[in-house]
């Protein structure tokens, strides 16, 4: 029951990292920019749909062999170790597909020459951007603040009456599996992971509002629309995220203190987790990279094309820019946005997001 359920909730991302290549921009493929005429060639979707088969194919079925080995050889394969094993078929097996792409796409853009007309490249700056509400009202964000502090009040209130180990961890089916020792720090630790990943999910609003434009030079107003649009969904979706955990953070702590039955609230923590998961998906289909699969008005075509910076960008994955103020980029590959390497305040960021569940964790 536990390798099917785990199998079924990886089969989303599987899809999603299998398809990136139809979600991205069309002037960006594989960490590559390359004209919106040259996206459309069979080659290039030879390379998009030889991508797509390849990784798809190669994760359900890793995916399946490491669920049978759970299965066959539970003693070995523990719990522990399939957190960080899974990890393969969604991170590693596309990452493997990737880079080969990467390097044929980048070969074949040097050959032809694809950006040797520089009279017609152009990088559209609206302005009036901000003031446009790229991002929903901050202040929605004081619902999951709520959530958190009842969550901190009852743990307050009942820490008295809770017995000297507290479960902590639980199976598939419910059933307590691990225990820790009551202690201030271990009651206050879910209020505590619930506040920071509300830090987090503010965060994350920010950076769609601070975000770097990416304005496509060919028809800049309806690319304008589509990215606002974009912004717009995904502002909602972080604001929709941060209530969700927070409410799934609050089960968990109801099922630890005995006020929930275990099995009902696991079910429901798996759901909360799987409708956050499957709303990210189905919004990257929707939207596509920067709103470019969001409908928009018809616009006016021009004969530019978009900037060539791939000097920017390790790997087509990693943006390094030093003359370049902004913080937050979108992806060159996949949905969303990504920092500035080059600038010395993201990889504080990274490691607080790294360090600080762990520490927690740890205390």
């Amino acid at each position: 029951m536990e390798g099917l359920l785990l199998f079924i909730l990886l089969l989303p991302a599987i899809l999603l990292a299998a398809t990136i290549p139809y979600l991205t921009r069309k002037t960006e493929l594989f960490g590559v920019s390359l004209p919106e005429s040259v996206s459309r060639r069979s080659d290039i979707n030879r390379m998009r749909k030889q991508y797509a088969y390849r990784t798809g194919i190669a994760s359900i079925l890793l995916t399946g062999l490491i669920v049978a080995g759970h299965y066959l050889y539970p003693a070995y394969l523990t719990e522990n170790i399939m957190a960080v094993i899974i990890l393969i078929p969604i991170v590693v097996v596309p990452a493997a597909f990737y880079v080969p792409s990467h390097k044929e796409l980048k070969k074949l853009k040097f050959k032809e020459g694809w950006f040797t007309d520089q009279h017609t490249e152009r990088r559209i700056v609206n302005t009036s951007f901000r003031s446009q509400k790229p991002v929903y009202s901050f202040y929605w964000f004081a619902i999951p603040a709520l959530v958190i502090l009842v969550t901190a009040l009852l743990a307050y209130v009942k820490y008295d009456s809770l017995p000297s180990r507290i479960p902590t961890h639980f199976d598939f089916q419910g059933n307590a599996d691990g225990y820790s020792a009551k202690t201030p720090m271990s009651v206050a630790s879910i209020p505590l992971m619930q506040a920071f990943l509300l830090v987090v999910m503010v965060g994350v609003n920010i950076g769609i509002m601070k975000a770097k434009q990416q304005i496509d030079s060919s028809n800049p107003g309806k690319s304008l629309e589509q990215n606002l649009a974009f912004r717009r969904i995904w502002s909602g979706y972080s604001i929709i995220a941060a209530i969700l955990i927070s409410a799934l953070f609050l089960m968990i702590e109801l099922i630890s203190f005995g006020m929930f039955p275990e099995r009902a609230g696991t079910y429901i923590s798996l759901a909360l987790a799987f409708l956050l998961v499957v709303g990210a998906i189905i919004l990257s289909f929707k939207t596509g990279q920067g709103g470019s699969r969001l409908k928009g008005a018809a616009g006016k075509e021009t004969a530019y094309t978009n900037t060539d910076d791939d000097e920017h960008w390790k790997g087509g994955i990693f943006y390094w820019n030093k003359n370049d103020p902004s913080f937050f980029v979108e992806k060159r590959f996949g949905i969303g946005w990504t920092c500035n390497f080059a600038h010395p305040l993201s990889w504080i960021i990274l490691g607080g997001i790294i360090l600080v569940p762990i520490l927690l964790s740890i205390l």
